[in-house]
């Protein structure tokens, strides 16, 4: 696989839960994720570093209550379902290119705060499959074209605004030359 590098400020390694924070798995299966995990991007991952093999983490979901279940039963109701979004990373196109920017979608959990950069799609689901209640949402127009300082200042001034919504933001994004031909990552892709 080769030598990898990573931005201090993007990962966090060595954490551990006891339980009842994540699972492996997007359903619920009663079993929560016990032991070491990182985040790397804001994005919750298996592990103490992502050096190792790796899997993804989710939200933990719990069971729903025995009297609302049993409530539903006898009323004849559906016990409501939702999903939990997935991480999305945007790739520009050359349309995005020219234009300067990309449109860039998320949702935060409201408990914990955690940010998830999703897509479109899953961003229109909040409120339908997408437990609005668990999750609020946002979207910036992120510049990618132009002096890598003039680059930084629009969307450093975006990313202050939008912390007033989302608290939490401007860490989640804090290479703020993501997606330009000055970010290290992507210029040579």
């Amino acid at each position: 696989m080769g030598t990898q590098y990573y931005n201090k400020e993007d990962v966090k390694v060595g954490l551990r839960t006891d339980g009842n924070e994540y699972q492996l798995s997007l359903e619920y299966s009663g079993e929560s994720y016990v032991g070491y995990y990182h985040i790397d991007k804001g994005t919750i991952y298996t592990d103490p570093s992502p050096i190792t093999e790796r899997q993804l983490l989710y939200p933990y979901v719990t069971e729903p209550l025995k009297e609302s279940r049993k409530y539903n039963i006898i009323k004849k109701q559906k016990t409501p379902t939702h999903i939990a979004p997935s991480f999305h990373l945007p790739k520009p196109t050359t349309d995005d290119i020219s234009q300067g920017w990309i449109l860039r979608f998320f949702v935060q959990r409201r408990p914990d705060r955690i940010i998830t950069e999703v897509n479109r799609d899953q961003f229109d689901l909040v409120g339908a499959d997408i437990d609005e209640a668990l999750y609020k949402r946002a979207s910036i127009r992120w510049k990618i074209s132009g002096t890598d300082i003039s680059i930084k200042f629009i969307n450093s001034g975006k990313l202050q605004t939008m912390d007033n919504t989302m608290p939490g933001i401007s860490d989640y994004l804090n290479n703020l030359l993501e997606f330009s031909e000055y970010s290290p990552v992507w210029a040579k892709q």
